[in-house]
């Protein structure tokens, strides 16, 4: 297998492959889902905070 055509495929080479549970990679899904919510209401409050005093 060629490099380009490995990478094509997303295989990592000189990597092992590892199983990940699928209980993980929804828990994982799920907390950059709540980061991100975060980060969307921490700039909705900063925005808010900022046109409050004018400086939007």
């Amino acid at each position: 297998m060629q490099p380009a055509e490995s990478a094509e495929q997303g295989v990592l080479l000189d990597q092992e492959q590892v199983e990940v549970p699928a209980a993980d990679v929804l828990t994982a899904l799920t907390q950059l889902d709540e980061a991100r919510a975060a980060l969307d209401t921490l700039e909705h409050d900063l925005t808010r905070a900022a046109r409050k005093r004018g400086t939007s």
